[in-house]
């Protein structure tokens, strides 16, 4: 017999936590902006383990809400 079933309260924080339930997210309908370039999201990656054929080991995206284009550099 475990020891564990003897236990009448486990004070476990991880436990605990994942006995947790995560609230709905809210029910929206996407909106995107209206006027291109109002709103553009980057993300900047690396370093990369390989350079590529322009020595670069750092890129950067930049996206526009609005349209999806999305630049890389």
């Amino acid at each position: 017999m475990s020891s564990l079933s003897k236990l009448s309260n486990l004070n476990c924080e991880s436990c605990q936590l994942g006995k947790h339930t995560r609230s709905q997210f809210p029910n929206r309908v996407n909106k995107r902006v209206s006027p291109p370039f109002a709103v553009v999201h980057s993300d900047v990656w690396g370093p990369s383990r390989t350079t590529s054929t322009l020595d670069s080991k750092y890129f950067v995206t930049f996206i526009d809400d609005f349209s999806r284009c999305t630049w890389l550099f």
